[in-house]
C-alpha cells in the first residue's frame, strides 16, 4: 500500500482514516513476512502484483513473477540481493484488460486518488490469465496483489486461472470506495473460483489469523488471505 505523501516505505508515518489514527507501515510488512513464512513450505511459485521497488518475496528460495509498471522501480528491484531459484521481473502490471493507461507516480496508482498531483506516465497492463497461458503456468502457488483499489481488476483479469491459484493476498481498505469497490464484491468473485477460509490479516496474541465473520466493510486498510478448497482440506497456515 501507498501512503498519502506517495513514499510507500516510509518509516514511523502513520495512515489514518476520518476517524482515528490505526495502522502503521511497517506492522503490516512485518505481519506479511510472517504470513509468508506459514505457507512457503506449501508453495513453489510466487506471483508479486504491486511488487513497487523492492519485495519480501526476493528472500524466497522458489520462483516469483513480479509485476511492476513503473520502469524505475523494476529496475530497482532487479539490483536488490536475490534468492529466487527463478526471478521473472515484468515491466507491467496486471488488469482486466490488457492495454496503457495513466499511472500517478506520487500515489502509485492507476486511479487518480484525492491526493494525486503531478501528471501521470503511461503504463502497461496485462490480463494475468493471457500472462499465464503464454508463459505456460499451470500453478500459482501464491498470489499477492497490492495495487492500490483495483485488486478486483486483477481477480477479473486472471479469469478462469484462478482455479489453479493455491493461497491469495489481497490488500482492502478504503480505498476501494473509491472506485466503486466493497468486501462482498471482492470475496463473492473470489468464492466462484474455489476460495475459503477468508481471514484479515490481523493476529492475535497467539500469531492466529482474525477470520472474517461478517461482510459489513470496515474500510481499514489491511490484507486479507484465503486459500483454495480445489488444493487445501482446511487453512494451509494452520498446518
Amino acid at each position: 500500500m501507498i501512503l498519502v505523501d506517495g513514499d510507500r516505505k516510509s518509516n514511523n508515518i502513520l495512515i489514518n482514516n476520518s476517524l482515528s489514527i490505526y495502522y502503521i507501515l511497517d506492522k503490516m510488512s512485518l505481519e506479511e513476512e510472517v504470513f509468508f513464512n506459514k505457507i512457503k513450505d506449501k508453495i513453489n511459485v510466487v506471483f508479486d502484483v504491486g511488487t513497487y521497488k523492492d519485495s519480501l518475496y526476493v528472500k524466497y528460495s522458489g520462483e516469483v513473477h513480479y509485476f511492476e509498471p513503473y520502469k524505475e522501480y523494476i529496475e530497482e528491484l532487479k539490483k536488490l540481493p536475490n534468492n529466487n531459484k527463478l526471478s521473472v521481473f515484468n515491466n507491467f502490471g496486471l488488469g482486466d484488460e490488457s492495454s496503457f493507461f495513466d499511472f500517478w507516480v506520487n500515489g502509485y496508482s492507476f486511479v487518480k486518488r484525492p491526493h494525486s498531483t503531478g501528471s501521470p506516465v503511461k503504463c502497461e497492463i496485462q490480463r494475468g490469465d493471457e500472462y499465464c497461458k503464454k508463459n505456460n503456468i499451470n500453478e500459482i502457488g501464491f498470489l499477492k496483489i497490492d495495487v492500490e483499489c483495483l485488486e478486483t481488476k486483477v481477480f477479473r483479469g486472471f479469469g478462469d486461472y484462478l482455479n489453479k491459484v493455491k493461497i491469495i493476498q489481497f490488500e482492502y481498505g478504503p480505498g476501494q470506495r473509491e472506485v466503486g469497490d466493497n468486501l462482498n464484491i471482492m470475496l463473492t468473485h473470489l468464492e466462484q473460483y474455489g476460495f475459503t477460509g477468508f481471514c484479515y490479516m490481523f493476529f492475535d496474541n497467539n500469531c492466529n489469523l482474525t477470520p472474517i465473520t461478517s461482510r459489513i466493510d470496515l474500510w481499514r486498510w489491511c490484507n486479507i488471505v484465503a486459500y483454495n478448497k480445489n488444493f487445501f482440506d482446511s487453512e494451509p497456515w494452520k498446518v
